[in-house]
Parts: structure tokens; sequence; C-alpha cells
């Protein structure tokens, strides 16, 4: 599980749909308590901007045509969610994937 945190505009199709699957599956952890935020998930999520990052997803999905029926709720209010620290995602990105670096140019 991953948030990229790079403008969604240079995902390629994989990583936007991929990014959107995996924050839905995120939030459906944190909802029935089974989300522990660790050092290591730090680096990787941010559940405090999971839903401004899931709209930023959601309208890059809806400009490229794609439809989307799945939003996301907001966090029940005795939740506190926590901001993670992610690391270079967009350098570590650029090394993986051709497509993504295709669109960034």
């Amino acid at each position: 599980m991953r948030m990229w945190m790079v403008d969604p505009k240079i995902l390629c199709r994989k990583h936007l749909l991929g990014e959107h699957v995996e924050l839905h599956m995120l939030y459906g952890s944190i909802i029935r308590g089974r989300y522990k935020h660790t050092e290591k998930w730090n680096k990787l999520v941010s559940p405090a901007e999971l839903h401004e990052r899931h709209c930023g997803l959601v309208e890059e999905m809806e400009s490229r045509g794609y439809n989307h029926k799945s939003p996301i709720d907001a966090f029940p209010d005795d939740y506190v969610p926590p901001k993670g620290d992610i690391d270079d995602s967009l350098g570590d990105l650029m090394g993986r994937c051709k497509e993504c670096r295709d669109r960034n140019k």
C-alpha cells in the first residue's frame, strides 16, 4: 500500500487506478480498526491526507474519461488520522515506471 503523493496527472493508468484502489483499502482498514501507524507505514502513507488525495485522484480519473462510483466518507469524529512523512516518491516512481516518466515530461 502506498500513496505516491505526486501530481496525479503524471501517473500512468496503472499507478493512478492502483493508488485509488489502495486508498480504499487503507480507508477500510482504518474504519475496521486494523490499521496500525508505524514508522514503516509513515514513509508510505499519510492517512491525514487520504480524503484530499482521493479527491485529486478522482478528478484526474474523470478528466481521462474513467467512471468513478466509490466515494470515501470523512473519518469518524473520534479518529484523528496520523500524518505521514512520505519519502521521495517522485524519484522512486520515475525509477520504476517508464510510462509515468513519459507523462512527467
